[in-house]
């Protein structure tokens, strides 16, 4: 995974896997042969990242709590505003 976004919330360097530097084709390389070559390192990034992957809310929930922040801002009122 590259270090840009946001996703480096979800992915955390050898903990649930491997963060490369954007463009960096050798860090990629030595990364991927890694990875190939150490079937435990791979299983155990693999098995972190779909942990961390199954931990993020379901999109209902994110409705819900946008939903939630959406009404707080508007100061509580649940009127529609179109």
């Amino acid at each position: 995974m590259t270090d840009v976004g946001s996703a480096g919330e979800l992915i955390r360097h050898e903990e649930s896997g491997i963060v490369i530097s954007v463009g960096d084709e050798r860090e990629l390389v030595v990364a991927m042969t890694r990875l190939m070559d150490e079937p435990e390192t791979r299983a155990r990034l693999g098995a972190a990242a779909r942990e961390a992957a199954f931990s993020l809310p379901l999109p209902e929930e994110l409705l819900k709590q946008q939903r939630v922040s959406w009404e707080r801002a508007c100061g509580g009122s649940r009127k529609r505003l179109y």
